[in-house]
């Protein structure tokens, strides 16, 4: 008997839990949290911060390519002066061997 007077309080403070709840949820479903200042400065610190994060990025990603820029280019440079060396050395084999026959 003790044990149905006790499920019958649970059932009616939880009924009037759910009940309060439900109210209030109406309520804050309603507030506008864009006009909440600490909402405000989150949403601005984020933005500041992809703003940074992109900017910070994007100097990398400059500083990267004008590095392999130059290192492409005094390669290419290298690789020039190496062909034309051996460009040199095959004319030079060739003259030599006709003088030979």
């Amino acid at each position: 008997m003790i044990d149905i007077i006790f499920l019958i309080i649970f059932f009616a403070c939880l009924g009037g839990i759910i009940f309060i709840i439900s109210r209030k949820l109406f309520f804050l479903s309603n507030i506008d949290i864009s006009k909440i200042p600490k909402e405000k400065m989150a949403k601005m610190k984020r933005e500041l911060l992809e703003k940074k994060i992109a900017r910070e990025m994007t100097e990398l990603k400059n500083k990267i390519f004008d590095r392999l820029r130059v290192f492409i280019s005094c390669l290419m440079s290298k690789l020039n002066k190496g062909l034309i060396f051996l460009k040199n050395s095959l004319k030079l084999i060739k003259e030599k061997s006709k003088l030979f026959r």
